[in-house]
């Protein structure tokens, strides 16, 4: 899913566990595994949600997490190394206070104790040699955190509206409305009207937002971004999900037909 639904999900989240009496939360968002997009949606997941839990009047302590991609895991162990590894790097580049990892063997079989170990050392590598390292802010990261900030706040703040302010009605509400919507669940009340896409440098845009309310200038930037992949493919739309599925899993994707870009 595009970030801007990860991000507004999580801070709505955020407001219910609060209400229950939680008063110390991780803001967490899973990868999609591009520096840039992945840095940007932490940063704004970690600054909106102590907003609106500020606006709430909720004193809470809040720390920022991940957890990694949950697209298709290679099979082959050398490409789930580097799933890991990428994974990895994303969190410390975004200043994330803790991340989880998955196996080196996620997408074969039931991971044994061994391929968990080796993917906490490849980790524990990583951590150890960036150190203190994060990414710097930029030109191309402040327009990609304003991009996700803008779409974010749209989702959240009609979640809101129909729910009359409160976050519980109101997801109930957007849920069966298609505000907050995804490309692939297994939830059986999710419209599933959006259809998600990489852009030429791969970052997750909507390519068709169903009926989530982005503004105008976001869903403007989401087609161009998808228009500059498509002068530069042959591949039909429904081509480049399909190829999008097997992202991080490229031998699986050659074993079974799929044309990588």
């Amino acid at each position: 899913d595009p970030p801007e639904m990860k991000v507004a999900v999580g801070v709505l989240h955020a407001l219910l566990v609060a209400e229950q009496g939680v008063t110390h939360i991780s803001q967490s968002l899973g990868l999609a595994c591009h520096v840039l997009q992945d840095v940007a949606a932490l940063r704004v997941a970690k600054e909106m949600t102590a907003e609106y839990l500020q606006r709430y009047g909720y004193k809470c302590s809040l720390n920022l997490s991940i957890y990694p991609f949950t697209g298709l895991w290679s099979s082959d162990r050398h490409e789930a190394g580097g799933a890991v590894a990428l994974n990895t790097t994303i969190a410390i580049l975004a200043g994330a206070d803790w991340f989880i990892t998955k196996s080196l063997d996620e997408g074969r079989s039931v991971p044994t104790r061994e391929a968990n170990a080796g993917a906490l050392r490849l980790a524990k590598q990583l951590v150890h040699s960036i150190g203190k390292q994060r990414l710097p802010d930029s030109g191309e990261l402040a327009a990609e955190k304003d991009i996700i900030r803008k779409g974010a706040r749209a989702i959240i703040e009609k979640t809101l509206e129909m729910g009359d302010g409160d976050p519980a009605a109101g997801q109930v509400s957007a849920l069966e409305q298609g505000v907050i919507d995804a490309q692939f669940s297994p939830y059986r009340k999710i419209r599933g009207k959006v259809v998600s896409v990489r852009d030429s440098t791969g970052a997750v845009r909507y390519l068709d937002a169903g009926g989530v309310p982005l503004p105008g200038d976001v869903l403007e930037y989401h087609r161009y971004r998808i228009a500059e992949r498509e002068k530069g493919s042959k591949k039909t739309r429904i081509e480049m999900i399909t190829a999008d599925i097997y992202h991080l899993a490229r031998s699986v994707g050659i074993e079974t037909g799929v044309t990588r870009m």
